[in-house]
């Protein structure tokens, strides 16, 4: 492999749908400890680092050897893009002279990454070369819009067989490879021509933002389904 990567994990303090999110614990340890420790399991110490503006989340991360990049205040607010965030720590690492092509983005509130295999991910990403890459899953749902006080189907017919409805996918936010150049020179982590890496399993669905989807995670461990 011979492109560099570094790794982000973004972990705001201040969250309005659950406050303090990112360091809750979840099952005897803090929820960003579950992401830690997977980029510790499959990248160098040296090259994963959290950006965040919370000193709680800062101690966390020190007691695994982990970098940490203090967030502005303002681009740490809840209508900061993370676009700016991971803009601005790219500068500080250009300004650092690091050496690196790509960044991995992980976020924290997605604690469980086992149902894919990043180094095939990774590989997938070179072998195409392409600028940006993101994870998403597949919706078995039969979606529709509300207009006038009407639903008005969207991937299906009504009365239609649900094995027969249109695949639809989602963003599930587990997992954003892109290049430096698509952050430095146009402020963007996904690029138009993204490469969208199909996982499924109960993991992918798993983005928590709210109480209840803490809740879920809980059960997944407990019952052992991850």
């Amino acid at each position: 492999m011979t492109n560099k990567f570094l790794v982000i994990i973004p972990a705001r303090k201040n969250s309005r749908r659950l406050i303090s999110k990112n360091s809750k614990i979840l099952c005897g340890k803090p929820l960003i400890s579950y992401t830690i420790e997977y980029a510790i399991k499959n990248f160098h110490l040296d090259d994963i680092w959290v950006n965040t503006d919370d000193n709680k989340i800062i101690s966390i991360a020190k007691k695994y050897g982990i970098r940490t990049y203090l967030r502005k205040s303002e681009l740490a607010t809840s209508t900061t893009l993370i676009s700016d965030t991971i803009y601005d720590q790219c500068k500080f690492f250009e300004k650092k002279k690091l050496s690196y092509q790509d960044i991995i983005l992980l976020q924290p509130t997605n604690p469980f990454r086992e149902n894919f295999n990043i180094n095939e991910v990774i590989k997938i990403y070179l072998s195409k070369k392409i600028k940006s890459l993101m994870t998403v899953s597949r919706i078995y749902k039969k979606l529709g819009k509300i207009s006038n006080n009407k639903f008005l189907p969207f991937n299906y017919k009504f009365e239609q067989r649900s094995q027969k409805i249109e695949s639809l996918y989602f963003e599930n936010g587990a997992l954003y490879i892109f290049n430096k150049d698509l952050v430095l020179n146009h402020k963007k982590l996904i690029s138009d021509q993204v490469y969208p890496f199909i996982t499924s399993g109960v993991e992918s669905e798993i983005d928590i933002d709210y109480e209840e989807d803490f809740k879920a995670a809980e059960l997944y461990i407990k019952t052992n389904l991850i």
